[in-house]
């Protein structure tokens, strides 16, 4: 199944588009995590904000635990930028995608990938593996995904939050 996933990830990341004159959908949004007991997919979601159903945090992470997660961005107009944000006392032990930047704004961390206009690609991805060396805490992921909103138009962006509770 990882052979299948790696496939996967380079045909998104490896497929050229050629940019619309005018592009109003916004891009899509797949994130993954998983490790010990947790197994989690979320696509797109409507209200843009994960909970569970009865209002608890929606992802329940252990401590010193290394998860792996993935991030998918596609649009048929071509991405601009795939980011992920979580708070920076977390490891990232580990970031696959060659053209990522990590950066620390001293309260979080953010994961870019940014696209490339002269030669767009209609998905971008950063997968990787992270570390919560700290329990009882409460955050939220944050993923952005923005594509170049055609030659002439605006950009459209798609933002998720993803409420986890390190226990």
């Amino acid at each position: 199944s990882l052979l299948l996933f790696g496939l996967l990830i380079l045909g998104l990341s490896s497929c050229s588009v050629t940019i619309p004159t005018v592009d109003t959908v916004k891009p899509n949004i797949r994130f993954t995590i998983k490790g010990p007991g947790l197994n989690k997919e979320m696509n797109n979601p409507p209200t843009e904000s994960w909970t569970a159903p009865d209002g608890t945090q929606f992802l329940n992470l252990m401590p010193n635990t290394e998860y792996t997660f993935t991030l998918i961005v596609s649009d048929s107009g071509g991405v601009s930028r795939a980011s992920l944000q979580m708070p920076d006392n977390f490891e990232i032990v580990e970031v696959n995608e060659a053209g990522a930047s990590i950066t620390n704004s001293g309260i979080s961390q953010f994961i870019t990938v940014v696209g490339n206009r002269s030669n767009p690609l209609s998905g971008l991805a950063i997968t990787g593996k992270v570390k919560f060396p700290v329990s009882s805490v409460s955050f939220t992921f944050n993923v952005e995904a923005s594509d170049f909103g055609g030659t002439s138009g605006s950009v459209n962006q798609r933002f998720m939050s993803v409420n986890s509770f390190v226990n």
